[in-house]
């Protein structure tokens, strides 16, 4: 473990705290019935937290101890478990809603890991079961030549994002500064492109395929938006 992740974990639900837009959608798909929902890719499960407290069965996944272990220890009674997204298919089906936000799916190696990623999740959903997907729109990054995501600056806390381009891969070049000082991280991402991601949801054998540009189901452009949100059904 870095010690990168060791110290953004303590600030983690202050750089991206819950989002009211994204919990709406969650809460709408989840509907007012319990209902069985897999968090991929977790963090601290503060999304996972508030579903759970609506009445809802939550499994939540992550490949980092340490935000497994603040998961826990934030909401006892959480099924938070130490799984990586390659790892999709250890996890027992019969969900109703899988979701993975926060560009989270960029981690993955390349296109096939995507593809057996999505395919994954369909056999994971009950049949009508929801897949929700957040990334960042890289057709604009790339089209664009853009060199990063704003930064978030919360007076005590400074987050800058800074991409650098590849062949096939960007470096994703990051700094947290904080009181007791300034961190400095590189992570290597996977460019999913729109198409080659509808595609994988295609393969699978999603249908009723949406695209947004936000959670308050915006539509989508190619070229101006910062997001791409993809919702389908099994």
């Amino acid at each position: 473990m870095s010690r990168f992740y060791e110290s953004i974990a303590r600030y983690y639900d202050r750089i991206f705290p819950v989002g009211r837009a994204q919990l709406n959608l969650l809460l709408e798909l989840t509907g007012p019935e319990s209902n069985r929902v897999l968090d991929v890719a977790c963090g601290t499960g503060s999304y996972s937290r508030e579903l759970l407290l609506q009445g809802h069965e939550v499994v939540a996944i992550d490949n980092d101890p340490i935000m497994v272990q603040l998961a826990r220890e934030k909401t006892p009674g959480l099924d938070v478990r130490l799984v990586p997204m390659e790892a999709l298919d250890s996890i027992e089906g019969g969900f109703d809603v899988i979701f993975c936000i926060g560009n989270s799916l960029a981690h993955l190696e390349d296109q096939a890991a995507v593809e057996t990623f999505i395919q994954d999740a369909y056999h994971l959903l009950h049949t009508d079961g929801s897949l929700l997907i957040q990334i960042v729109n890289y057709d604009r990054i790339l089209n664009h030549d853009i060199t990063g995501l704003p930064t978030i600056d919360h007076n005590d806390i400074v987050f800058e994002r800074h991409y650098h381009i590849g062949d096939d891969l960007i470096d994703f070049h990051s700094y947290l500064e904080t009181e007791e000082g300034k961190y400095e991280n590189h992570q290597t991402l996977y460019p999913v492109l729109t198409e080659d991601l509808l595609d994988a949801f295609e393969k699978a054998g999603f249908i009723g395929i949406q695209m947004f540009e936000n959670f308050y189901g915006d539509s989508f452009d190619i070229n101006t938006s910062m997001f791409l949100i993809i919702l389908a059904t099994k």
